[in-house]
């Protein structure tokens, strides 16, 4: 966690998944049905934060 170790002031992680459509159905607040592929990822739906 570099928040922790150099000083930085907003958390930072990192996390490596086989699946990532199962981590962003996890954290995702659009329903499946109104996703569109072929548009840009959006970020936040691979994690818990919303710095």
């Amino acid at each position: 966690d570099p928040h922790k170790w150099m000083y930085v002031p907003v958390e930072c992680g990192c996390a490596l998944v086989k699946d990532q459509e199962a981590m962003r159905n996890a954290f995702s607040l659009v329903p499946a049905y109104l996703r569109d592929d072929r548009q840009l990822p959006w970020f936040a739906e691979y994690g818990p934060q919303q710095t």
